[in-house]
């Protein structure tokens, strides 16, 4: 693959495997490693009985060191005050954000039934949590200003990196939480990557029998749990205000972006989408309130005294408030989004994307309706779509520096490197030397129903509104939609045989310290606006399996050429590998507010980017995966074309007026792609702005370090170990790319110079922490784990 230049510069280096000093390694450790990451998924897959792998000890490693202390913070990170501001940014976050009391690792069952609030979706609070956020970024960057990074631990300049990220981003959350961007009042986006979407999961984690819980136990506890459900109940008609508001603005979605955030945020709240407020009393966030050892602390006497004042018993009232406070404002929310806000989403002929609002006029039903829209925030400040765009980006490049017109040039760029290798396989596969007849020849063999999982095309019925009601697990699926029912089993036997198939070709060593134990399990997605497969991690202890998950309702279920590609991005050796593999094994484990900061906050380009890094080069160019498999390269190359298109459509939908039907167009003349795949992920760029630009640009920087890396070792006369390389970007978990580059210079300098300052911490694990340390973090109490929307991970 010819190298991108410019910002992102990858040097001209052979893969590691090609040099005469490391044939007789690199042969060993690349068999041993492709044996540990391509074992992607069996149903669920286990990590047991595995040989031991060659291992490369880099000269670094062998330079007598005694660990370090990593825990305790530096006097420089004292002298400048980064244990207190970091304190102050974590009690901030809780006090604005107080839906989340009970995540506050400090927390105590006292602190929460005082602080905890339902999550507040009035343009007043969104307003101050901003500007809250916007105030301690100013402190953040002031602190790194002053700060010298030369005599602090890697983890406290980290922290300075991530802390800058979270702020910048409003406490880390990318939608709907910067009051000036406006993008609060559009309604749910395809991802649900909102706070709106997560006010069930707020209930259930703070309204429960398990002892972090706000359990009642008086009469005053039951006011309690009443009074914040009718708190609960007015910011979700909040919420709808907020997006008659954006109507009134001119800030609204078009009617594909609208249609798919109505999928998802039913998903969320299902059982009421499919049976109205009542509903709410089968959904799994309210059942450990119906559980009766919810009330089992409260004293029968107090109950008695409840029926008698209220002619109902406790556990009457506490259904009844939850239909009342919850059910109903949930059923009145979806039914507004459907029926009535539906109405005042425009064609995307009309808006695209961020760029072309605020519309000057309000639409209805497609049609301008005269009235002039205000453009304005409720404070009177001015709306502009490109400027909420250039506050939202950041969060997903990790960098101040990739403006818009920076990340369409390099998606342009590269696909101009690109596709001609694609028009190669074209004409090897087809046996054309002409460029149009080959391609045209290609497309058609593509679009074989051979290529899908489904030996024919699905039947209406089972792909209708009807279909997405009933056909909502694989059970329902396989009395009501037998037909996509059979194609996905199919897919996932094939999916399993590929990779079975690979692992009986390679060394299968033993663990390494990179490699997480949780078992992965495919599964279906019943989303029916969602066209991509995903990954979803499990937590430390993997008290459920991580997931890999197939999109149910594609018009034609696969293609079957991807399977390896898109294996490799979402389990092994891409997201399991590395963001379970972090979980397990490189959780910051020293407590404290850093560990904290490390948990909070995320990385979409380091994430992503590695994900397609795992893809091409770690697959595509350093094994033989796709030796004699020539389909399979080319469904490699099409989804590295699909990823740089992806930099022109974010940008050009949000940022240059693209319109819809010119990204389509994008993807028939480039992917050679005009299934609802195309389709649906055209409209995910418009609902989610931002998040599809972090595969590329995350995968090139990694590319790029790597690169640098392993020239600043070989000019050293030391000798590169790509496994310690990995060995030391996995163990940085998800961090921002401008710290991820910095570690690994210094890891490079390390490896020349093992004696320099500092390489004790680079050599030792990061987040180690000492026996005391441990010891007192196992007595903490335990406390729910807060499930986040970046922990599923798109392809």
């Amino acid at each position: 693959m010819e190298k991108p230049k410019n910002y992102y510069v990858l040097k001209e280096t052979e893969p590691p495997s090609k040099k005469p000093l490391y044939i007789a390694i690199a042969v060993a450790v690349v068999l041993c490693f492709v044996g540990l990451i391509l074992i992607v998924v069996g149903g669920v897959l286990t990590s047991k009985a595995r040989k031991e792998c060659p291992t490369e000890v880099s000269p670094s490693s062998k330079a007598p060191m005694v660990k370090p202390s990593t825990c305790e913070y530096s006097d420089e990170a004292k002298r400048v005050g980064l244990d207190k501001f970091l304190l102050k940014v974590k009690t901030t976050y809780y006090k604005m954000n107080p839906n989340n009391a009970v995540y506050d690792p400090d927390s105590t069952p006292t602190t929460i039934r005082e602080d905890f609030s339902p999550y507040d979706a009035h343009p007043e609070a969104i307003r101050k949590r901003t500007d809250a956020a916007r105030a301690l970024y100013e402190e953040a960057q002031a602190l790194d200003e002053k700060a010298d990074s030369a005599k602090m631990k890697p983890r406290e300049i980290k922290a300075i990196a991530q802390v800058k990220h979270y702020l910048q981003s409003n406490f880390g959350a990318p939608y709907d939480e910067n009051y000036y961007a406006g993008d609060w009042m559009l309604g749910p986006n395809k991802f649900c990557w909102q706070p709106i979407c997560g006010v069930g999961g707020d209930l259930r984690a703070h309204f429960t029998y398990k002892e972090w819980g706000v359990r009642p136990k008086t009469k005053k506890d039951l006011t309690f749990v009443v009074e914040h459900l009718k708190k609960l109940n007015d910011s979700l008609m909040q919420y709808i205000e907020n997006v008659k508001y954006g109507v009134k603005a001119g800030f609204v979605r078009s009617v594909e972006d609208c249609q798919d955030g109505l999928y998802s945020i039913k998903r969320a709240y299902l059982k009421v989408s499919q049976q109205g407020p009542r509903g709410v009393l089968n959904e799994s966030y309210t059942q450990e309130m119906l559980d009766p050892k919810w009330l089992a602390d409260l004293p029968e006497d107090v109950s008695n005294a409840w029926e008698k004042e209220h002619k109902e018993s406790v556990k009457t009232y506490i259904h009844e408030a939850l239909v009342e406070y919850v059910g109903k404002p949930l059923d009145s929310l979806l039914k507004y989004l459907e029926f009535e806000h539906s109405q005042y989403c425009v064609p995307s002929n009309i808006s695209s994307g961020l760029a072309t609002l605020p519309l000057s006029y309000i639409y209805k039903n497609g049609t301008n309706t005269g009235i002039p829209a205000t453009g304005k925030l409720p404070n009177g400040d001015p709306l502009d779509g490109k400027k909420a765009y250039e506050m939202i980006l950041p969060y997903f490049t990790t960098s101040m520096e990739m403006t818009p017109n920076k990340v369409y040039n390099l998606g342009k760029t590269m696909l101009n490197k690109l596709y001609p290798r694609a028009v190669q396989i074209a004409k090897e596969l087809t046996g054309q030397q002409d460029e149009n007849q080959a391609v045209v020849a290609f497309k058609k063999r593509l679009e074989q129903q051979s290529m899908f999982f489904n030996e024919e095309k699905i039947p209406e019925n089972e792909s209708n509104k009807d279909a997405f009601e009933k056909c909502t697990s694989m059970e329902q699926a396989k009395i009501y939609c037998p037909k996509r029912y059979k194609a996905m089993l199919t897919w996932f036997d094939y999916v399993n045989s590929r990779f079975s198939a690979q692992d009986k070709m390679s060394n299968r060593g033993e663990q390494t310290k990179s490699t997480p134990n949780c078992p992965v399990k495919l599964v279906a997605n019943f989303n029916p606006g969602t066209g991509s497969q995903s990954y979803r991690s499990s937590n430390r202890d993997c008290t459920k399996n991580a997931q890999y998950r197939l999109p149910f309702y594609l018009k034609d279920m696969g293609p079957r050429y991807n399977a390896i590609s898109v294996g490799a991005h979402e389990a092994r050796p891409g997201h399991h590998t590395q963001v379970q593999g972090f979980t397990e094994l490189f959780g910051d484990s020293c407590e404290g507010v850093i560990s904290w900061l490390n948990g909070a906050s995320y990385y979409t380009a380091f994430t992503e980017g590695w994900a397609l890094y795992a893809e091409n080069p770690l697959i595509a160019e350093e094994t033989d995966t796709y030796k004699n498999n020539p389909l399979q390269l080319y469904g490699m190359l099409k989804w590295q074309i699909w990823r740089a298109l992806r930099l022109m459509m974010d940008t050009g939908l949000h940022y240059k007026g693209m319109k819809r039907w010119e990204a389509l167009k994008l993807f028939a003349d480039y992917a050679w792609d005009k299934t609802d795949k195309a389709v649906k992920d055209v409209t995910r760029y418009q609902s989610d702005p931002g998040q599809a630009t972090a595969y590329m640009i995350g995968q090139l920087r990694i590319w790029q370090v790597r690169n640098d890396t392993k020239d600043t070792i070989e000019k050293g006369k030391k000798r590169f170990s790509e496994k310690d390389f990995h060995y030391q970007v996995l163990s940085q978990g998800s961090s921002p790319l401008s710290y991820l580059e910095r570690h690994l210079s210094k890891y490079a300098d390390c490896v020349v110079k093992p004696g320099l300052g500092g390489c004790e911490y680079i050599i030792a694990n990061p987040s180690s922490a000492d026996t005391p340390t441990k010891d007192a973090a196992s007595k903490r109490p335990a406390k729910p784990f807060q499930p986040r929307p970046y922990h599923e991970h798109h392809e």
